[in-house]
């Protein structure tokens, strides 16, 4: 998140009922909701304009299966939050890849919490330079990520919170530079952290 420790949600949601509802709902010193989009289309260039902090989005739109399209998300931008806006049934196993699910019946304090949480985990200030080694712990990281799991996979096989995961995550890309899933493969072979496939 910035330092000035306003958090920017672009949201993903067809239905301008519940889009008027969450920007009403939603007003908040802290809080800015940058753009509502119906759909999908055009999302890489919508969040590189937008440059949210953490995505809000229904997983109707996400199409069949539902991971398939947030792992494209995730892979992309692995520094933003991914959270769900639920009001139809969907099996827990598609929203794996959501840090975190907003539930339409949840009250104002709940979904301000659940969007705000992972600014309050990842936000601290870090001392490091840039340039420095990876701990032991962002090294076991991304080898979890370079495997192909989601965050929430990752927090499980750690005994870590998705936010840990996140800040993680966010502190590898700062110390290697380098934010795709494939060049943190290429990283980890050369660094000897995986083995040469074969």
């Amino acid at each position: 998140m910035r330092n000035n420790q306003i958090t920017r949600v672009l949201v993903f949601e067809p239905s301008e009922i519940v889009q008027h509802g969450l920007r009403s709902l939603l007003s908040s010193e802290d809080l800015q909701i940058v753009g509502f989009l119906r759909d999908l289309e055009d999302w890489k260039e919508q969040i590189h304009y937008h440059t949210p902090d953490v995505l809000l989005i229904n997983p109707n739109i996400c199409g069949w299966p539902v991971s398939k399209q947030l792992e494209r998300i995730q892979n992309a931008y692995p520094e933003l939050i991914l959270l769900g806006l639920q009001y139809s049934f969907f099996a827990e196993n598609d929203l794996k890849l959501f840090q975190d699910i907003i539930f339409i019946s949840d009250e104002k304090a709940s979904i301000l919490k659940k969007i705000n949480t992972p600014k309050e985990d990842t936000n601290k200030p870090v001392d490091k330079q840039d340039g420095e080694d990876l701990s032991d712990r962002e090294r076991e990281i991304l080898v979890s990520v370079v495997q192909g799991l989601s965050n929430k996979e990752i927090a499980e096989n750690h005994h870590i919170s998705i936010h840990t995961v996140i800040s993680h995550r966010k502190n590898i890309t700062r110390k290697t530079g380098i934010k795709s899933v494939s060049g943190l493969t290429i990283y980890a072979l050369i660094n000897n952290m995986i083995d040469y496939p074969g």
